[in-house]
C-alpha cells in the first residue's frame, strides 16, 4: 500500500510537469485501481486537456466516466464510438476490443461490416467474442465456413471447438479441440493461442494438451508450466501443480512467486514441512504486503502444530487493510478457516467455511476444513 501511494505521488509530480513522461504519467494514473472520486476527476481533466489527442486516452477518460457516472454509460458508449468508429484499423480493433471487455457486444456488431471484418483478422476476432458474448453460436460457425475466410486452421478449428462445446456437443467439441492442438503442434504461437482460448473456454482437458506441447518449446517453456499449473488447479490435482511449480522454479529461481507457490503445495502435501515453513516464513517477511506469501507461511505453522503464530500471519503489517475475503482465492480462505478452528475460534471458521466454493479446491485443501464440517 505505502509502495503504491508513493508511486502515485510521483505520477502526479510528472503529471504535474511539462515534459516527455506527462503524457504517460497521466495515462498511468487514469489505470491505476484506488484513486478516490476527486483524483478520478482530476485525472479527467488532464486527459481532456493533452494535445494531440488519441484512441487509448480517449478510452481511458471513457472509463473514468463510466466509473464517476455509471448511470450515464448509454451516452459515454455512444460518445466514443460517433468520435472513433471512422478511425483506421489499429484505432477500431482497439475500441471493439474495449467494447467487448465492456460487454456491449450489439455494439460491436453495428461498428463495422462482415466484410469490412473480413480484411483484418484482429479485427474479425473482435467480431467472433461480440458473437460469442451473446451465443451466437451458428453465427459463428457460418462465419468459419466462409471461403475467403484467411484464419490458420488451428484458430477455426479452436472456435469450432468452443461453438460445439456451448452446444453441450461433447464429443464434436473434444474432436475440434484435439484438431486444433495438431494443426498448431508444430507452431509455438499457435499453441499460445489455442492454449489460452481452451483455457478462457474452460476446456481443461485441451488447454492442459496445449500447454504441455507448449512447454517442448525452452523459449516458451515458463508460460507453458504457468499454463499447465493454473488448468491443474482447476482439476485439484496437486501432484500435477506441483510438478508445474517445480519446473517453473527451476526456470526462475529468482521469483518470489514460484518460490512461494513450491513451499505452499509442498506444505499442503505435508513434505519435508521444516524446510518449507523457513522458505515461506522468509517471504512473508520480506513481503509482508503479500497474503498468498502469509498463507503459505500460515499452513507451515499449522503443519507444525502452532496456531498461534499461523493466526497472527493474517494480521498483516502495520496499517494495512483488513483482508477482503470475498476477492480472496478459494485456497486462502480455506487455510484461514482451518487456523481459525485451530485457535479454537469454531463458529468463525464455520461461517468462513459456509463463504467457500468447495469445488474449486484441492482434495487437500477440503481435508483441512472436513474436521470443521463434521463437528
Amino acid at each position: 500500500m505505502a509502495q503504491r501511494a508513493e508511486a502515485r505521488k510521483v505520477l502526479w509530480e510528472l503529471a504535474g510537469t511539462e515534459g516527455s513522461y506527462k503524457r504517460a504519467a497521466i495515462e498511468a494514473l487514469a489505470r491505476a485501481p484506488e484513486l478516490s472520486g476527486e483524483q478520478r476527476n482530476r485525472v479527467l481533466e488532464a486527459l481532456d486537456a493533452l494535445s494531440a489527442a488519441n484512441l487509448t486516452d480517449a478510452l481511458l477518460a471513457s472509463d473514468l466516466r463510466l466509473q464517476l457516472h455509471p448511470e450515464d454509460a448509454e451516452r459515454i458508449y455512444d460518445g466514443v464510438i460517433a468520435r472513433w468508429r471512422q478511425s483506421k484499423m489499429a484505432d477500431l480493433i482497439q475500441l471493439a476490443r474495449w467494447l467487448n471487455v465492456h460487454r456491449q457486444p450489439e455494439r460491436v456488431l453495428a461498428l463495422f461490416s462482415v466484410e469490412r471484418a473480413l480484411e483484418n483478422n484482429e479485427l474479425l476476432l473482435t467480431r467472433l467474442d461480440a458473437l460469442g458474448i451473446l451465443q451466437r453460436w451458428n453465427e459463428i460457425d457460418d462465419l468459419l465456413t466462409r471461403p475467403d475466410l484467411s484464419f490458420d486452421p488451428s484458430v477455426v478449428e479452436s472456435f469450432h471447438a468452443r461453438a460445439a462445446q456451448e452446444r453441450n456437443a461433447t464429443l464434436d467439441a473434444e474432436s475440434h479441440w484435439n484438431h486444433a492442438v495438431a494443426l498448431a503442434a508444430g507452431d509455438p504461437f499457435k499453441l499460445r493461442f489455442v492454449a489460452n482460448f481452451a483455457e478462457q473456454s474452460r476446456a481443461t482437458a485441451a488447454a492442459l494438451k496445449a500447454y504441455e506441447q507448449l512447454a517442448r518449446f525452452p523459449e516458451h517453456a515458463a508460460f507453458a508450466y504457468r499454463g499447465i499449473q493454473r488448468q491443474s488447479e482447476r482439476t485439484g490435482e496437486v501432484s500435477a501443480q506441483l510438478a508445474a511449480a517445480e519446473k517453473i522454479s527451476a526456470l526462475a529461481p529468482d521469483d518470489p512467486n514460484a518460490t512461494a507457490q513450491l513451499a505452499y503445495l509442498n506444505l499442503l502435501l505435508e513434505t519435508d514441512v521444516e524446510a518449507n515453513l523457513a522458505t515461506a516464513k522468509k517471504l512473508a517477511e520480506k513481503y509482508p504486503n503479500r497474503l498468498s506469501f502469509r498463507v503459505a507461511a500460515a499452513l507451515g505453522y499449522l503443519r507444525q502444530h502452532d496456531p498461534s503464530s499461523a493466526l497472527a500471519q493474517f494480521k498483516g503489517p502495520a496499517g494495512a487493510p483488513p483482508i477482503d475475503w470475498t476477492r480472496a482465492l478459494p485456497a486462502w480462505s480455506a487455510v484461514y478457516a482451518a487456523v481459525l478452528r485451530a485457535n479454537d475460534r469454531n463458529d468463525e471458521a464455520r461461517q468462513m467455511i459456509g463463504t467457500i466454493p468447495l469445488d474449486r479446491l484441492s482434495p487437500e485443501e477440503r481435508a483441512l476444513i472436513e474436521p470443521q464440517e463434521t463437528k
